[in-house]
């Protein structure tokens, strides 16, 4: 196998001289004696009618013989196999870090005043392919929540991706406590080979700079932050299909340092059969520095626990490092919620997995709980994906935890199964086909000249020289006090929106003698299709506002919520703004808002989608609109896979800039959304006015999403190239055809002068003549 190319594609066929029930579990492994190799599993490919794996080898391997096996899950080994590879890029030369120097020294006195960073520069070997990508776990004594610090080429200070030296730095809270930092962990690119990557300094002088000592001001704060206030889901129905547990923490550390924004409380759950769930804190709501409000969700896995749930909670940490805990008893003794009511009394059938399955039908077999054992309860659907919905299917066994179906021949990918035992549905439980293969399409004759692929970061030079790309996002990462999709921005501080009807946040402010507009507003939720068609449409109306109380929340807050039309479905939209730079954490990254910033957050709740295929859509707009602007533009950014992450609009120097991260919070877990711009042929554009439609478009799911863009109004210090301008016609001469006026006149004044003069001279001609004349007839 060539390697030349980096990664090679292949696939094992295989045939067997009987029939074996278990051939569906077989998986092709390379021989690793860590077992942590990648397993690729068996699929049937019904046009050459015989078994096959597709398996990848990986750049990383190496010249000469690979040993792979073919085994069951249970690692019965059926064959021993080998092949060879060839032309390896020689990615067996490890990353090296041959120098670490400690930043900005081993030890560190602080006033306490400001943040600041300290750290390592690392100085990374990696020849002849260069270095790509690691990470950095930082701890200290007192804490050990590690920092973790990713680093790749837009880290590197000196050097090349062969021989460069990279800044591994983690921001210091300014009320900070004296503790000894050190690296706890490394991974250098995606290396399986294992190593103490800091063995090469072990021994030599650098290894003193392995440990920095932070020195704090000494304050006496050795009281740890205290539950104002909390509540949580009082009853869950543990065999129902919502088994959701939310809950809301207010903690006070109003003697103290201050709470620490890095650590998160989570709630502890347990049961006298020895169930526990931890639920973690998702996202906090600033209050100030001594005052915050967490909270989070997540729902228990079925059946879970025996009588009682009790809580616990851990994690409350202020910025000296002084720890809190609540067990059950805490809680009780303080009138605080303490344990949930274990509900039994629902009892839906619950579906967990299967038996492969391949679209040549046969037997499959469905694991779950609650199926019972009277066919006469039990009605088994299933969706295959042609049109004509869920159909009833007919049980060959049945058991409570366990039933057995026969399926006929079908000719999709996946298919979806679902149970109702008297009346209560399970979950929808998709079942992927194992033999199932993309219809192959006849390969095209390559091109030899191909277009490279020139993205990249907006700006000229690129962002202006006051920032770094990042070539994957192809975002601008400005430093301080510079914004916008190039960096070429600055703040203007806009006053504070005032609340509207509806979720809509509206600012005008003078610039310029310039009276400009900002508006951003929710407008509609569709439901689109597989292929992006609009398939339900709600323009939603009937929205009920609560305005923060500025008593608890300091930063003026707009809550709205509204149902979809005639559904169920919650929409809740929450408008923020920002008057100061603020760190905020949302689905586990941290998000820099910029001062004098309105944040949008919004949350959608269960959905009964059309079809498991179908998306969801939020349709956001942005208008900016100028008294007596001149020129008006529009620019979008999106990266190599079209991603809207950005839009710019301007008016002259002024710009309303909306940034839209390309991720959300769905069902609890951080998923992949996707922006994508809306074109209206209905919308009409000036040189005094610009709009942009952007739809965030979320796939399908079970529960919830949360939403997280915002917006800004920048000032343009440097003067990039503006996409889509429209500039104002005024009805005015331009130089050029004044100076054609001026040639006229001149030429026409010139001409009428010599006319005269003409004229003149021939009458003074034809007088004399007529005298000559007149002498001559009295002579005669």
């Amino acid at each position: 196998m060539d390697l030349s190319k980096n990664e090679f594609s292949n696939t094992l066929f295989f045939n067997l001289t009987r029939p074996f029930p278990g051939v569906l579990d077989f998986v092709f492994s390379f021989y690793d004696t860590l077992n942590q190799g990648p397993r690729f599993k068996t699929k049937f490919d019904i046009n050459k009618n015989l078994y096959c794996i597709d398996f990848n080898v990986s750049s990383n391997s190496v010249d000469g013989p690979i040993m792979f096996i073919l085994s069951n899950f249970y690692s019965f080994q059926l064959s021993n196999f080998t092949f060879y590879v060839i032309n390896s890029p020689s990615h067996s030369f490890q990353p090296e870090i041959i120098s670490i120097k400690a930043f900005p020294s081993t030890a560190i006195n602080t006033d306490g005043q400001n943040q600041f960073q300290l750290g390592w520069n690392v100085t990374i070997l990696n020849e002849p392919l260069g270095f790509t990508f690691g990470t950095f776990e930082i701890i200290s004594n007192l804490d050990s929540l590690p920092r973790i610090i990713k680093i790749n080429e837009f880290n590197r200070i000196k050097g090349n991706a062969q021989n460069g030296t990279y800044t591994v730095y983690t921001t210091i809270a300014t009320k900070c406590t004296s503790q000894n930092f050190t690296i706890r962990s490394i991974s250098l690119s995606d290396s399986k080979i294992k190593y103490n990557p800091l063995s090469t300094i072990i021994g030599t002088p650098d290894e003193t700079e392995l440990m920095i000592r932070l020195i704090c001001p000494n304050v006496l704060d050795t009281t740890p932050p205290v539950i104002t206030d909390f509540s949580v889901t009082p009853s869950v129905k543990v065999f129902s299909l919502d088994r959701r547990v939310q809950f809301t923490l207010s903690i006070s550390d109003e003697s103290g340092t201050g709470i620490s924004f890095r650590h998160l409380p989570y709630l502890l759950l347990a049961s006298e059969n020895g169930d526990t769930k931890e639920i973690p804190s998702l996202g906090f709501s600033y209050v100030n520095e001594s005052f915050e409000i967490f909270d989070g969700y997540s729902d228990l896995p079925y059946g879970f626990g025996f009588n009682n749930i009790t809580i616990s909670i851990y994690g409350i940490v202020d910025n000296r490092l002084n720890y809190a805990s609540y067990l059950t008893s805490d809680l009780r003794l303080l009138g605080k919620s303490y344990r949930i009511f274990r509900d039994i009394s629902v009892k839906h059938p619950y579906l967990v997995s299967s038996t492969p399955i391949l679209s040549l039908g046969g037997q499959i077999g469905l694991f779950g709980a609650g199926f019972g054992s009277n066919r006469s309860e039990i009605k088994v659907l299933v969706d295959f994906k042609d049109g004509k919905n869920f159909q009833l299917i007919d049980t060959d066994f049945l058991s409570n935890a366990y039933l057995n179906l026969s399926l006929s021949r079908f000719f999709q990918s996946s298919i979806d199964v679902q149970v109702f035992r008297n009346g209560l549905s399970s979950n929808i439980l998709t079942v992927n086909v194992s033999d199932y293969s993309t219809p192959q399409q006849p390969t095209p004759t390559p091109n030899i000249t191909t277009t490279p692929n020139t993205k990249t970061c907006p700006g000229n030079p690129i962002c202006n020289n006051k920032g770094k790309c990042n070539l994957q996002t192809l975002v601008c990462e400005c430093i301080p006090m510079w914004y916008g999709p190039s960096c070429a921005s600055e703040i203007i501080i806009i006053p504070t929106p005032t609340p509207q009807p509806q979720p809509t946040s509206e600012t005008t402010y003078v610039y310029d003698s310039n009276n400009i507009t900002s508006v951003v507003q929710v407008i509609a939720v569709r439901e689109l299709d597989d292929i992006y068609n609009v398939v339900n449409e709600y323009q939603i109306s009937n929205w009920t506002l609560t305005i923060a109380d500025p008593k608890l929340i300091t930063i003026p807050t707009y809550y709205y919520q509204t149902q979809l039309g005639n559904t169920s479905t919650t929409l809740n939209v929450t408008i923020e703004f920002f008057s100061n730079q603020t760190e905020r954490q949302f689905g586990g990254q941290n998000i820099s808002i910029s001062p004098s910033s309105i944040k949008f957050s919004m949350s959608i709740g269960r959905y009964q989608f059309q079809s498991k295929t179908n998306y969801l859509q939020v349709v956001m707009a942005a208008t900016i609109q100028g008294s007596d602007g001149s020129c008006s533009s529009k620019s979008i950014g999106s990266g190599n896979d079209n991603n809207v992450r950005w839009i710019k609009m301007n008016i002259d120097k002024t710009s309303l800039y909306g940034r839209f991260i390309t991720y959300g919070i769905i069902d609890g877990n951080v998923r992949t959304i996707e922006n994508r711009l809306i074109d209206d042929d209905n919308e009409t554009e000036t040189s005094q006015t610009r709009t942009t439609k952007v739809g965030i478009t979320i796939p399908n799911f079970d529960d919830s999403v949360l939403l997280d863009p915002d917006f800004s109004n920048l000032i343009d210090v440097n003067n990039d190239s503006n996409e889509n301008e429209i500039c104002q016609s005024k009805k005015k001469l331009s130089d050029g055809a004044i100076a054609g006026i001026v040639v006229g006149c001149v030429v026409a004044v010139a001409i009428l002068v010599g006319v005269t003069l003409y004229l003149r001279k021939r009458a003074k001609y034809n007088r004399e003549k007529l005298k000559m004349s007149q002498k001559l007839k009295k002579n005669e």
